[in-house]
């Protein structure tokens, strides 16, 4: 309280402070990486999506969506109790899984490593800019180009310039998604960017070899 009465005295923006302790025992509940079906009635838990990445997307494994999971280091999982109670504090630990492949009627066991929530929401990240860059490139026909500016500092710049030039590229436009974005200060870099005017095409021996800007978006 009183750090940030001080701060008030600088009348300057993007300031503030705050304590966040520590306690190596409190709750933190693991995930699987995976989404579950809420209409399933059976024993354990329906897998309905795996998430790409996550800790059951291994090549070794042969867990799949639709596929169930039974227990969790032998505590079986039951429509009475939340199964999430059992992954507490289990972030990066090796944890058995008991699974049942209803088409195959087949029992099986896997070790997996579930991931903090944290990690888990950089995934669920990747899979939205993923799935909002494949819708656009279906609507469009493959002709216009979509990049997410996740933030407004430096980082997100270099992703967006590495995405603009690199797999859009050739696009005949770009969709510059900004949704989400906690603010800052890149527009002029991004309007830069974006405002490429390709002045000189190099033809050696009549063959194009590209033009400039080679650091702008034309």
């Amino acid at each position: 309280e009183m750090l940030s009465e001080m701060l008030g005295e600088l009348n300057a923006s993007h300031t503030g402070s705050g304590y966040h302790p520590a306690n190596p025992e409190q709750n933190a509940t693991a995930s699987l990486g995976a989404f579950f079906d809420p209409g399933y009635a059976g024993k354990g838990i329906k897998i309905q999506e795996v998430i790409e990445r996550g800790p059951l997307d291994v090549a070794s494994s042969k867990i799949k969506a639709g596929m169930v999971i039974l227990k969790l280091d032998d505590r079986e999982i039951t429509p009475t109790v939340d199964f999430n109670l059992y992954l507490n504090r289990l972030a990066g630990k090796p944890t058995r899984l008991a699974l049942y492949n209803p088409p195959k009627d087949s029992l099986w066991e896997e070790i997996v490593k579930p991931i903090s929530r944290d990690e888990e929401g950089e995934l669920l990240y990747q899979r939205w800019i993923k799935s909002r860059r494949l819708e656009v490139d279906s609507l469009s026909h493959g002709t216009i180009g979509y990049v997410h500016v996740r933030g407004m500092g430096d980082d997100s710049y270099r992703h967006a310039y590495s995405e603009i030039l690199g797999r859009e590229n050739d696009k005949s436009a770009m969709i510059v998604d900004t949704r989400f974005n906690g603010g800052g200060w890149l527009h002029d870099e991004l309007a830069t960017l974006l405002n490429g005017k390709e002045y000189v095409t190099f033809y050696p021996r009549h063959q194009n070899l590209g033009g400039e800007p080679t650091e702008k978006w034309s």
